[in-house]
């Protein structure tokens, strides 16, 4: 609760699940949640249901049923574990961080100028370079080829026998990929292997352990974050992406030993 709660000190941040354009991205059993445009400023941000101030799906709750609904983000509203890129990026928005940069970066991909160094761009986790031109990693994916089947294998023995005191930026996360279709085409994906050495995965809100995280928007936006899945009954599910693009990314806590497995399939 950290992060939420500094967020909340930073100023004027509206929490995510009251921004007069939610009710285009989830349901709610009760209409409080109501801001008119003036009252509301999304500073070019898309809707991010990962946000940190977003409230989870139970919150709220008086019978044990969602109060927000969206389906597809059922475990990824409530996450606490960390800002998102976007919420970040609002930040800076909201205090004109770059207000003394005389040069004002072109940045691509979602962007934005670093208010520490006016020469380069933020970039989120799947793009780099001086205006995030480059992405990092991409996996093609064609009709005329069977499905690409990507495997997640957190555990690295010598990294946790370093003693790194389980660094959190060292251990346990792959490489974000960008998966992507011909144009015109979609992506099925499907989760064949979530497993634990620990035993059973349960399932926590905002996956805060162990998960697999698949950004998807209609427009191939890759600055939000995607849904999550991070529990037993995960295994075997399977969706079609909204656009030819999906991010992908696999994080774990120290310690917990991860494995997952994904195929891709174009549609």
């Amino acid at each position: 609760m950290l992060s939420a709660s500094i967020t909340h000190r930073t100023g004027s941040i509206v929490i995510t699940s009251s921004k007069y354009c939610f009710q285009q991205y989830l349901s709610s059993e009760t209409h409080k949640f109501q801001l008119t445009d003036r009252q509301n400023n999304n500073f070019g941000v898309s809707y991010d249901f990962g946000s940190v101030l977003h409230y989870g799906a139970f919150g709220f709750s008086t019978n044990g049923q969602p109060v927000l609904v969206a389906p597809d983000y059922i475990n990824t509203m409530g996450q606490r574990k960390t800002l998102t890129f976007n919420d970040y990026k609002m930040i800076n928005s909201l205090y004109d961080c770059t207000a003394n940069c005389t040069n004002q970066m072109v940045c691509l991909n979602g962007g934005y100028t670093s208010p520490r160094n006016c020469n380069v761009c933020i970039c989120n986790d799947f793009f780099t370079g001086t205006n995030c031109e480059t992405s990092k990693t991409t996996i093609a994916i064609f009709t005329s080829r069977p499905g690409r089947t990507a495997f997640h294998q957190d555990y690295n023995r010598t990294l946790f026998l370093s003693g790194n005191n389980y660094n959190w930026d060292m251990f346990g996360k792959d490489a974000p990929k960008i998966i992507r279709a011909p144009v015109g085409k979609k992506i099925k994906v499907t989760i064949n292997k979530i497993y634990a050495n620990y035993g059973q995965l349960e399932c926590y809100e905002g996956c805060p352990f162990v998960g697999l995280q698949f950004v998807d928007n209609v427009d191939g936006d890759l600055t939000t974050m995607g849904r999550l899945f991070c529990c037993a009954k995960d295994e075997k599910t399977s969706f079609v992406s909204k656009s030819n693009i999906i991010g992908y990314k696999a994080f774990a806590s120290p310690g917990m030993a991860f494995d997952g497995q994904v195929t891709y399939t174009v549609v």
